[in-house]
């Protein structure tokens, strides 16, 4: 039996917050995905359903809250872990 890596993924429009995240989680041998906005991290997440999602809370254009409202609509995101920063 082989143990699923989890996938992390970052939504912060902050570059530098992006690296410090991506810094971080390294040792924790997760797959890391970082997006610069919500617009750019939508059609993954549409797809996709990570194991930790960070989200920014004040971005340009949606924001992490409006974007945690679209994806709890979503089937596969309705128990997805989320941490807002």
């Amino acid at each position: 039996m082989t143990d699923k890596i989890p996938t992390i993924v970052v939504v912060d429009d902050s570059a530098t917050s992006i690296s410090v995240y991506q810094f971080s989680i390294e040792p924790l041998a997760a797959n890391f995905i970082g997006f610069k906005s919500s617009n750019e991290a939508l059609p993954y997440l549409e797809e996709h359903q990570p194991d930790l999602l960070f989200l920014d809370i004040i971005m340009p254009g949606m924001d992490g809250l409006s974007l945690l409202k679209l994806l709890r609509t979503f089937d596969h995101h309705k128990e997805t872990k989320v941490i807002m920063v």
